[in-house]
């Protein structure tokens, strides 16, 4: 009983500080939100290019 009382508080530490860091802020950019996508060429879905609508915009 003990043991779970134990890992259930380590594992409410570990959420509040997972919580504490995901809200500070960094410097570094300026204040700027920059939002970063990345996509892999070799999923099929990602790299769909539909041959139909070749030249429109």
């Amino acid at each position: 009983m003990k043991m779970k009382k134990m890992l259930a508080l380590i594992l409410a530490l570990c959420l509040i500080v997972t919580a504490a860091a995901a809200c500070g802020e960094s410097g570094k950019d300026g204040g700027k939100e920059k939002l970063k996508v990345a996509t892999s060429p070799d999923f099929a879905p990602m790299a769909f290019v539909d041959t139909s609508k070749q030249g429109r915009s």
